[in-house]
């Protein structure tokens, strides 16, 4: 493929990048201007439907779009690199599965797990990449039976399956197994653009009928997500997560809010496809 034709692809891609965003943006000023109720009434009326949170700042931050690859190339150094594991790799969901050997597994103190998982991710023959990703305590929180290390990328972290470490931990209490995602090259798409507020999204995610009554908000985090697949390219956009428990129901549901727009984001990305 020549060079100007690689060029009118990506000249392409980007083009379908601000058209779906700008519907994005278009989206949160339309809501928001129909927001008329005051954030601390409506933070009033939660309470009175027996929803628990911590008072959440007002304070308005800033964010970029940030742009990533799946790398098959990555994936196959991985399971060059790595020692005492027996590896797997899915395409379609561009995910590792590493398989300890029995000498290579280890017991874990689930009281402070990161103790020594940072030790043991931070090695190259243990997880390929290992440096790039941080403990998640949050995510974490999620089962009893895995422990969660996200991706670090420009301007934030990812918290999102195309870029996570699952520790799978057995019934003994040792780390028998884990599964890799990773996100290759990020970039930062566009300028520098504010985010809404934790409070904000907090009340809009009440306002959207996605709190249910007698809730407690037992986290909330500000990280990316994905937002759009173009081609071979994922857009990730800042994204307020809570962490939400109903009071007679011990699992945990995360929702989002996209922090530039605040539109509700999908469980599924939008997907453009453009012939090359």
């Amino acid at each position: 493929m020549d060079f100007k034709r690689i060029q009118w692809i990506f000249l392409l891609i980007f083009v379908a990048i601000d058209v779906f965003l700008g519907l994005q943006w278009y989206q949160g000023i339309q809501f928001n201007t129909v927001d008329t109720v005051g954030s601390t009434s409506v933070l009033k009326e939660m309470q009175g439907d027996d929803i628990s949170f911590k008072k959440p700042s007002n304070k308005v931050g800033e964010g970029f779009y940030i742009a990533g690859q799946y790398s098959q190339a990555f994936m196959s150094q991985a399971g060059i690199m790595l020692k005492g594991t027996s590896t797997t790799y899915d395409n379609d969901t561009g995910t590792l599965t590493a398989e300890l050997s029995i000498n290579k597994r280890f017991k874990l103190n689930l009281d402070n797990p990161q103790r020594t998982l940072d030790h043991f991710i931070r090695e190259p023959e243990n997880v390929f990449h290992g440096q790039d990703y941080v403990y998640s305590e949050e995510l974490s929180r999620m089962t009893r039976h895995q422990i969660v290390y996200v991706q670090v990328v420009p301007s934030g972290k990812i918290y999102d399956n195309s870029g996570e470490v699952h520790f799978n931990i057995d019934s003994d209490g040792y780390v028998s197994s884990y599964t890799q995602t990773y996100v290759s090259s990020p970039k930062i798409l566009r300028e520098k653009t504010p985010t809404i507020s934790e409070e904000k999204a907090l009340t809009w995610l009440y306002q959207y009928n996605q709190i249910p009554n007698n809730t407690t908000i037992l986290w909330t985090k500000l990280a990316y997500t994905k937002l759009l697949d173009v081609n071979d390219t994922t857009v990730y956009v800042p994204t307020w997560f809570f962490g939400l428990r109903t009071n007679n129901n011990e699992e945990i549901h995360v929702k989002r809010i996209n922090a530039f727009t605040g539109t509700i984001i999908k469980d599924t990305p939008q997907k453009v496809n453009i012939n090359k």
